[in-house]
Parts: C-alpha cells; structure tokens; sequence
C-alpha cells in the first residue's frame, strides 16, 4: 500500500515539475492561450533537454551519480520556486476559467481524463519482459548500486573499458538512477510502474493537443477524436504485432522507443501542425527545435528518426511556401541529432571513443 502511494505521489510529483518547467515557456507569452497539458508536454522536453546538459560533463569527467543528483535537485528546486512565482497567478486564472466553464464541458472534459488514468494504471500493473527491459532497469540500479554514471556493463554488472557511445547521450534512464538515488525508490518501481503511468498521460496529453488542431473550440468533436484515437491504440494490440506504436505504448510504456513513437513523433507533427496554423508565432519554432533536442536524450533511435520526420515535414513545407529562409531553422533543428548520430557513427568505425576509466 505504501509502495502504490509512493507512486502515485512520484506521478503527481513529475507532471507538477513538467508543469513549472513547461510554464517558464508558455506562461507569459503574448497572444498565447496558456494550456496546461501543452505546458507539461514542452516541460517534459525541457527538463530532459536540462538534465542533458548536466549529465554529459558530468558523466565525461567521470564523476560520481551522487554529484549529478545534488546538481539536478538543486536545479530542479531553483526552476520549480521560480516558475511557482511567476506563474502562480496564470495557473489559478487557467484554472479558474475552467472551473467555470459549463456543466456539460466539464463532464466532455472528464472523459479524456477518465481513459488516461485507467491507461496509466493499466500500463503500471502490466508488463511484457523483454531483454530491453533488462538494459533499463538493470542500468539504473547499477548506477544507482556504484554510484557511477554508464560505467558498468548492466547485463553483467563488469566494468567498461569505453562508454558506449550509443547510450552516452541517451540519458533517460539516468535521471531514474538520479531520482532512485536521491528518493530512495527502487529502480523497478521508478522504471516500470511510475515512469510507464507518467510516459502514458504525457502521450495521451500530446494526442489531446494534435485533437485541438482539427478542434479548436468544439470540445466535444476534441473529445470523440481523443476517444477514437484511444480505441484504435487498444484494438491494435496484438501479440502478433510485437514491434507496432500501439504494443510498445501498452506494453512497454517506459522505454525510450516508446517514447520516440508516442510521444516525439506525434510530438513533432503537433508542433510542426501549429508552424502551419499559425505561421507567425515563431516560438513554435523554438519548440520544435526543443524536441529535436530532448529526443536523443529519451531514445538514442530518435538521432536517425527525428531529421527524417523533420525533413518529410519541413522540406515539402519550404517547397510549398517557396521560402527558403525555412531552411535555416530546419537545419537547427536536426543539427543535435545529426552530431549525436556523427558521433555514434565514427564510433562504430572505430575512429571515435572514450574511455570510461
């Protein structure tokens, strides 16, 4: 009992966090509706794009898990009292305006709910074992376990000569490690149960904003799409499908692939669908050059998948538009997953590596 509380408070405890890290983006832009499932949404893109940035250096100078732990918390700590005060009368106004809003709104908006949290329970209680599962879990509580950073062999728990290069910049599971280490939590529970119900809401909440394009205003046409979207992802689920977007949401939730097919895919059309709605908020821009960033961190398949989506997106986009200046953000937006992939492919030739001793 005390372990499915303890869950639930970690839950709670990350969207709030992506929330103040997402409101520091969205809160006080101008000619901006503030929403507080896009905010969570860009804030878990910031705060992984923030850990990277902590746990690279770190992780290259070889020091200790402990010193990124008290480097992230006190991040994190610093980040959450800022935006709590800047933004604090901007939530309550948001809140207030939805607390008003009509009767049949509110039960319209309780059914996304509703399905997401009986998603994420699901998702916490059942799981399929595969070897990736124990590559997640087995890193975190080696890490955790030697007070290393990727310097241990998971599976076998020897130590590295070099880094491996193809999870050095993929840092997602090391911000387990940080949180079991500094929580006290146990790898399998942050691993499996909480990060699998947290990847899920944020997955649902990104389909609740790819609705808004189509439905800006009619909630109820937002809520049938939302609803349509949910029973498509359940009835796709097969165990003859082993490798679809839909086994992966459902079945292994937590893992970076997941992440990268339902969260950074649907993430890059809904943001590059605001570039073409509203052309002139150049923060979208921003944005979008914010998830090319983090998707690296949250899956080391999203440094080869991420530039294609961009360019099926962004190259037919300039053509159609006949602006080449969209050229340059476009290439700013691949550009950290085209050096995370240059790097990735001199190691395999031999002609790049670092030693992890």
């Amino acid at each position: 009992m005390l372990t499915a509380l303890e869950s639930v408070g970690m839950i709670i405890l990350y969207l709030f966090m992506f929330l103040a890290f997402g409101s520091m983006l969205t809160g006080h832009m101008k000619k901006w509706k503030f929403s507080f499932s896009l905010s969570v949404f860009l804030g878990m893109l910031l705060y992984y794009s923030v850990f990277q940035l902590l746990a690279v250096p770190v992780t290259l100078l070889k020091q200790p898990l402990s010193l990124l732990s008290a480097l992230w918390a006190a991040t994190v700590v610093i980040v959450t009292v800022i935006s709590v005060i800047r933004n604090r009368k901007i939530w309550y106004k948001r809140g207030k305006e939805l607390a008003l809003c009509s009767r049949k709104q509110k039960l319209l908006l309780l059914v996304p709910v509703v399905i997401t949290a009986a998603m994420a329970v699901y998702v916490s209680l059942r799981q399929i074992y595969y070897l990736d599962a124990a590559y997640y879990v087995g890193n975190v509580t080696t890490s955790v376990f030697t007070n290393t950073i990727n310097r241990y062999d998971p599976y076998t728990g020897n130590p590295l000569e070099v880094f491996a290069i193809r999870y050095l910049f993929s840092n997602y599971n090391i911000q387990d490690a940080v949180v079991c280490q500094i929580t006290g939590i146990h790898p399998l529970i942050e691993t499996k149960t909480i990060m699998a119900a947290v990847v899920m809401i944020v997955s649902n909440i990104v389909m609740w904003q790819i609705c808004g394009l189509f439905y800006k205003e009619d909630t109820g046409s937002k809520v049938m799409m939302f609803v349509f979207a949910a029973v498509i992802q359940l009835f796709s689920v097969t165990y003859y499908i082993t490798y679809s977007s839909s086994s992966f949401l459902l079945m292994r939730t937590y893992e970076g692939k997941n992440i990268l097919a339902s969260i950074l895919a649907p993430g890059l059309l809904l943001l590059f669908g605001r570039i073409v709605q509203q052309p002139e908020q150049k923060a979208n821009w921003i944005f979008l050059f914010l998830l090319s960033f983090a998707g690296p961190v949250l899956s080391t398949s999203a440094s080869t998948l991420l530039p294609v989506g961009l360019s099926a997106c962004l190259l037919p986009y300039m053509i159609w538009k006949k602006k080449a200046r969209i050229l340059i953000p476009y290439l700013c937006c691949i550009l950290p997953s085209i050096v995370i992939f240059g790097i990735y492919f001199l190691s395999t030739k031999g002609l790049f590596y670092i030693r992890a001793w």
